[in-house]
């Protein structure tokens, strides 16, 4: 579980022009969960599509590693600001867009609570700290 604090502020004006504001800190409850996409697409025009990120609240650290189908790495990020993996892949390797295919990934990862992520998958017994994204050019 991760407290996340907010400060929501919201500003007023009358037609007379009087203005008024008020301040208020909420906070929420985001519990540790951990959402890594399947596919992406770097030449899509839609941007939310553009880039593997995994996705994720609270963290402290968090790596996550891309292979290619012969065990070549071919990106790395350890990218964490305010509790949010904030690195994210487009595709390339040495500046180069990759072909499209299945890639690799590994990731590890440590909440602020001090709880490691223990993977993801349908049996708890069975989760796994690696998968498969496919690259769709």
């Amino acid at each position: 579980m991760y407290i996340y604090k907010l400060e929501i502020q919201i500003t007023v004006e009358n037609a007379h022009g009087c203005v008024n504001s008020i301040t208020k800190e909420i906070f929420v409850d985001i519990k540790s969960g951990v959402y890594i996409p399947t596919a992406f697409a770097p030449t899509n025009p839609a941007l939310g599509v553009r880039y593997f990120q995994p996705l994720g609240y609270g963290f402290e650290e968090c790596e996550v590693w891309i292979y290619d189908a012969w065990g070549n790495l071919v990106w790395y990020s350890n990218e964490v600001e305010d509790g949010i993996f904030v690195g994210k892949w487009d595709g390339t390797y040495n500046g180069e867009l990759l072909k499209s295919d299945t890639y690799i990934w590994k990731m590890e990862a440590k909440f602020v609570d001090g709880k490691i992520w223990l993977g993801q998958g349908d049996n708890p017994a069975r989760l796994k700290k690696f998968g498969s994204v496919s690259l769709i050019r």
